[in-house]
């Protein structure tokens, strides 16, 4: 009878490891940690900016908008020439009908 309770309780004992064991977690129930962190997500940013176009960089891809004199541009919420953006900003941009041309540009903080 003693060898059967002994029996018994490495049985469930095993049971209960082994999903964790073939989850990758081991015995105490943990993910194994990675050897290094990811990195950060980086905002979509002004990659470079001249008077009649913007270079918008969002991950691995990157966009250029031509810029027009009915381009709306904005920082922090207010109105400002083009020359007011700087290249590392976060930025989104709206394109108008032409995929190609940037109906508005919104710098600074993004939401």
């Amino acid at each position: 009878m003693k060898r059967f309770i002994t029996f018994f309780v490495a049985v469930l004992t095993f049971a209960f490891l082994m999903p964790d064991f073939a989850a990758g977690k081991g015995a105490a129930g943990k993910k194994p940690t990675p050897n290094s962190t990811p990195a950060k997500a980086m905002p979509p940013h002004i990659e470079s900016i001249s008077a009649d176009s913007i270079t918008v960089k969002n991950g691995t891809r990157t966009r250029t908008y031509k810029i027009t004199n009915f381009t709306s541009i904005e920082l922090n919420g207010s109105k400002v020439p083009v020359s007011a953006l700087k290249t590392g900003m976060p930025v989104t941009v709206e394109a108008g009908v032409d995929e190609t041309v940037a109906q508005s540009i919104c710098a600074g903080h993004v939401e």
